[in-house]
């Protein structure tokens, strides 16, 4: 599918030390296509907002704690499972960035679910983990 992406951040100093961020993003599938008739299949639209703070003490060193907070519509079309496709879910979310060395940055988060209501039979994680190195140029 070709796919529709909008998002936005802010971040705002709130003190010396401290900083919070907001950031939100919607999905949606505008075109799609399949070889065979009858072989219909949209995915759901997808929209996220993330929010939290970050302690900036140590630039070098900054733990921080998200939420994130995810809904996705039900896939539609004569291949989609419509019934087990849509829902909302939300984590708090831990985690820290680190310098490696100048212009590189290690960061990790654990996601841990705080509520969740999925529609049918879906699967579930009991926690997620993201590790990444990230570099500005």
């Amino acid at each position: 599918s070709t796919d529709l992406i909008v998002g936005a951040y802010a971040y705002q100093a709130i003190s010396q030390d401290f900083d919070a961020f907001v950031s939100g993003q919607f999905q949606a599938a505008v075109a799609h296509k399949l070889d065979t008739p009858g072989e219909d299949y949209r995915p759901g639209n997808l929209a996220s907002l993330s929010f939290g703070l970050r302690d900036e003490a140590r630039p070098d060193f900054v733990p921080q704690v998200q939420v994130n907070i995810t809904h996705k519509s039900h896939d539609q079309g004569a291949l989609a499972d419509t019934a087990d496709t849509a829902g909302t879910v939300a984590y708090l979310s831990p985690g820290l960035s680190a310098t490696l060395v100048k212009g590189w940055q290690a960061y990790g988060f654990v996601q841990l679910p705080v509520y969740s209501r999925l529609d049918g039979y879906q699967l579930f994680p009991h926690w997620t983990a993201s590790l990444g190195i990230s570099t500005a140029f």
